[in-house]
């Protein structure tokens, strides 16, 4: 028996919590008081307000970097015009890292993705080439604007925490008067689910127990 969303991953989950926030991400105040600051600094200080580790960075906290030498093959100048691929070798710096803020969390829990990938390409002439990869498919949103909209719903008053195939949201004001409802999340994730209150589901524990 399944309480929660079926087929629910952790980074499934949260992306659900940020399609959501999207949505109402309109009603984000033009007179933000922090309007004279930059989209970037903004963005920063409201995800330090979502929780962060001292001394690290506020997500992606735990990583490698590795460095080396980058050589294109022969035949990939013929799919590209980036000058890495040109055929010239040059030195690549390398940061594999976890997705989680933690870093005390292990590389093999579920709560430790997505997994990132960030490649610097060192081109002839002083040239940089930058590479960011995650190891999910798309991102909930398409601008900084609305990251920012989505960071600010983020350190709202719902929580969502993902554990294997379960979403727990925590409703302080009641599930009722929220925006994040299970017809919402379904539509963003394109899967089905079903929801229950956690005395809902403590009570299918007992009878469970007791068949």
């Amino acid at each position: 028996m399944h309480s929660s969303f079926i087929r629910l991953q952790q980074m499934a989950a949260v992306a659900a919590l940020l399609a959501a926030a999207a949505l109402w991400s309109g009603a984000t105040s033009a007179a933000d008081d922090q309007s004279d600051k930059s989209l970037a600094q903004q963005i920063f200080e409201t995800m330090l307000q979502a929780g962060a580790k001292p001394g690290f960075r506020l997500v992606h906290a735990k990583g490698v970097v590795c460095e080396g030498t980058f050589t294109a093959s022969k035949d990939a100048a013929t799919l590209s015009k980036a000058a890495h691929f040109q055929g010239a070798s040059g030195p690549v710096t390398i940061r594999f890292s976890d997705g989680a803020p933690d870093p005390a969390i292990p590389d093999s829990s579920p709560n430790a993705g997505p997994r990132g990938m960030a490649i610097r390409f060192s081109l002839p002439g002083g040239g940089e080439t930058d590479l960011v990869t995650m190891s999910h498919n798309g991102f909930a949103v398409s601008t900084g604007e609305d990251f920012l909209a989505l960071q600010k719903a983020i350190v709202g008053r719902e929580v969502v925490r993902a554990k294997a195939r379960c979403a727990y949201i925590v409703y302080p004001d009641g599930v009722g008067r929220s925006k994040l409802t299970t017809a919402l999340i379904e539509k963003k994730l394109g899967t089905r689910g079903t929801a229950r209150n956690w005395n809902t589901v403590l009570k299918l524990g007992l009878l469970t127990e007791s068949s």
